[in-house]
Order: C-alpha cells, then sequence, then structure tokens
C-alpha cells in the first residue's frame, strides 16, 4: 500500500467503520430499542392524526378493563379527534421493562396537546398510561393498558 493518500486510507476505514456500527445497529436493536421505537411511531400518528399509525400498534385482540377492543378504542379517538386535533404530544417518562423475548411494560407519563377545530382553542390532557405488549410476527402490539387520567391522579394524591 502506498503511503501517498494516507488520509483517504483513514477516511475510508472511517467510513467503513460506521457503515458497519449503522448496520448492526439498525438490524441487532435489542428488544426495548424495538419497543420504543414502536411507541415513538404510535405517538407520530398521533401527532399527524393518522388512525392507521397509531391503531398499528394495538393487537387484533385488545381488551382492556373498561370493556375497549381495538376497535371500540380507535371509535371513540376517532369521535374525539374530530372535534379536537391533536398536534403535539409531550413524554414526560417512558420506562420499558422487557420480560423474556415476547412479553413487554412500558409505563408512559404524557401530556396530550388538542387544538378545538371550532375555535382553535388549545387544550391539554395529561396522564399516565402503562402498555402491556406482547411481541407477534408483525412486531410488538399492545394487548392491554391501564389509563390514569390527571384528574384521577390529583384525585389520589389529595386522598393520601
Amino acid at each position: 500500500m502506498s503511503m501517498r493518500h494516507p488520509l483517504a486510507y483513514i477516511a475510508s476505514v472511517v467510513i467503513f467503520s460506521f457503515a458497519v456500527y449503522g448496520a448492526v445497529a439498525v438490524f441487532s436493536g435489542s428488544e426495548e430499542t424495538k419497543v420504543r421505537r414502536t411507541i415513538n411511531a404510535a405517538i407520530l400518528g398521533v401527532e399527524l392524526n393518522d388512525p392507521a399509525r397509531y391503531g398499528a400498534i394495538l393487537a387484533e385482540d385488545y381488551a382492556d378493563d373498561q370493556g375497549l377492543t381495538k376497535a371500540t378504542l380507535l371509535t371513540e379517538l376517532a369521535d374525539v379527534f374530530k372535534d379536537y386535533k391533536p398536534f403535539k404530544v409531550n413524554i414526560k417518562r417512558l420506562k420499558i421493562k422487557v420480560s423474556g423475548q415476547d412479553e413487554a411494560t412500558a409505563n408512559i407519563g404524557f401530556k396530550v396537546y388538542l387544538r378545538k377545530v371550532s375555535d382553535q382553542v388549545v387544550y391539554y390532557e395529561a396522564g399516565k398510561i402503562i402498555l402491556f405488549m406482547k411481541k407477534t410476527s408483525a412486531g410488538w402490539r399492545v394487548y392491554r393498558s391501564e389509563y390514569t387520567s390527571s384528574d384521577d391522579l390529583l384525585f389520589i394524591q389529595n386522598v393520601a
């Protein structure tokens, strides 16, 4: 090898190293990273008011303690989003715990900013949601959730 262009050689080694590192990171991400990506895609779907994006996080057999299924939950969200358009979701805390290779729990503190369609006034809803997820052939999906609104959180603190 000629030493005429050592900078070109060093640059090619650096570029190759970054390419290998990027490929490894993309193709062998941890399960926690995959869960985080799935949640972030759903959050983007809420901000864009795109039911296909935020609905994709729900498993076909989704059911929660309030008796909601995937279809009824998406219908309720569509009813809310026809009067209020979400435009920003702030995540206060996102804690993910993966159990084994096919179960995960995500504990999320959030604040969703919404604009009322009729008067463009900005409102927000804050709360906490726990997502119980399972790994399917299509990726990580929520099969159950527990939601606590900010009103419930304030009530709990006042009672305690």
